[in-house]
């Protein structure tokens, strides 16, 4: 076994963290929509993905500094100097990718025009702004953006590029027939993204285009994320190298990847598919609670054995 290593414990909590933020981001903006109960899934889809790809990116620069200094430590200053701009901090993986890896993956998230690059900009926006519109819009400063007015378009330009026409003629005859059954016993107070008023049908059409531009959007910023997450393991394993070579003792940079492969990928299909990553998730949770409660029976059992 090697010894407990306090960068290894720290290194370690951090993989914990972002695995949490973007796994809850992505959970939640699967789940987001314009009905009471699920409004506010967007912004902790918004938080929590923001966050994730930042501090994912920022691990990524420590780990480099790691690798290519020994393992020695960037210092406060060094890292504050990156602020919360994900644009910036892109660039800056973008250095390091052509530096280690033969994949130009985020030459391609960073492409003129392209909706990743819009939805970057928008993560973006929110880490360093819009966080904060509706204490800001409140409190009387003007010209404040709405993040979810911004996301609003974002969600509507994919539901209209990528989504099949018979998908779309579907929800409005849907929302046609619930509108002529339902319209006589029903009266509908709720507003859009962008706050203004919709009527029951235009409500089902929303709630519906939501639901179908999910999975495209989660893939969207998945090919955000991945690149990021292939460059960081790509340095991760270079910092494991020195640390295997000047300290072959000590277990210092854990392995990295481990925190993400569930559920960080680049086949399309399965990202399209985010249900049954969440019910993969859930079953290798409750895998572990099983081993877990197992092994505390079993040491139980030993600790009543007779000497």
């Amino acid at each position: 076994m090697f010894p407990y290593h306090p960068i290894f414990s720290l290194l370690q909590q951090e993989g914990y963290l972002i695995r949490s933020c973007l796994y809850t981001g992505f959970a939640a903006l699967a789940t987001a929509n314009i009905d009471d109960q699920h409004k506010g899934n967007f912004y902790v889809a918004f938080f929590q993905l923001s966050i994730g790809l930042e501090r994912l990116m920022k691990l990524t620069l420590i780990l480099d500094f790691m690798a290519s200094n020994d393992l020695k430590l960037p210092d406060n200053k060094w890292l504050k100097a990156f602020s919360h701009n994900l644009a910036d901090l892109l660039e800056n993986i973008r250095t390091i990718e052509k530096r280690v890896s033969k994949h130009n993956l985020i030459d391609k998230v960073l492409k003129p025009y392209s909706l990743e690059k819009e939805i970057l900009h928008f993560f973006d926006e929110f880490a360093q702004k819009t966080r904060y519109a509706n204490l800001d819009t409140l409190t009387g400063r003007q010209n404040i953006v709405d993040p979810l007015a911004r996301w609003n378009r974002i969600a509507h330009k994919i539901f209209e590029k990528y989504i099949p026409v018979r998908v779309k003629q579907r929800i409005d005859l849907e929302a046609m027939e619930y509108d002529l059954f339902m319209n006589p016993f029903t009266v509908v107070i709720a507003s859009d993204l962008e706050r203004n008023p919709i009527s029951f049908e235009e409500g089902f059409q929303l709630s519906r285009m939501f639901q179908v531009v999910a999975p495209l959007a989660i893939w969207r910023i998945m090919k955000i994320v991945y690149p990021i997450y292939k460059t960081m393991d790509e340095v991760s394993e270079l910092a494991r190298g020195v640390n295997v070579s000047l300290h072959p003792e000590e277990m210092i940079v854990p392995v990295m990847y481990e925190f993400f492969i569930d559920f960080v990928s680049n086949d399309k299909n399965a990202v399209l598919n985010w249900k049954n990553i969440l019910e993969t998730g859930l079953r290798l949770k409750i895998l572990i609670l099983v081993v877990e409660s197992q092994a505390s029976m079993h040491m139980q059992r030993r600790s009543k054995l007779p000497n």
